[in-house]
């Protein structure tokens, strides 16, 4: 069985070929995980945490891909009948987090200071409290 956790950095999981871009984590593959469709076929399972998030919803110059075209790539990369298993950012849990505790320093590690998600958060704590005073 061949399943792939992607974006791994220093989440290893047994079993699975761990992938990320950057070879300072000791991957057991240094790739762009944009790029696996290129170097793996028939995969069974492919796992990625808090990984899609990282990409636009439109391309621009420093990453040309969209989250969408991620996707395809990999579902490319996957057998017939393979299992896409995604973990992104419960941005609503977040937000709640934030407004029982006012630990913004938790909040933003959880967005791992991702810039357009700091906005985003700004925005859902507004319409939070909005819908939490009516």
């Amino acid at each position: 069985m061949v399943k792939l956790n992607l974006g791994c950095g220093d989440r290893k999981l047994h079993g699975f070929t761990n992938i990320d871009a950057r070879a300072d984590v000791n991957p057991d593959v240094v790739c762009d995980v944009t790029k696996i469709h290129t170097t793996f076929k028939n995969v069974d399972l492919i796992y990625a945490c808090h990984v899609l998030e990282h990409f636009p919803t439109k391309p621009f110059l420093f990453q040309p891909l969209t989250w969408k075209e991620v996707l395809i790539n990999w579902h490319a990369t996957l057998r017939s009948g393979g299992i896409l298993r995604l973990s992104v950012p419960d941005i609503r849990a977040a937000c709640e987090y934030f407004l029982m505790t006012n630990d913004f320093e938790t909040v933003r590690a959880f967005f791992m200071a991702a810039k357009n998600m700091i906005l985003i958060f700004i925005i859902m704590v507004g319409l939070l409290t909005r819908y939490q005073k009516n």
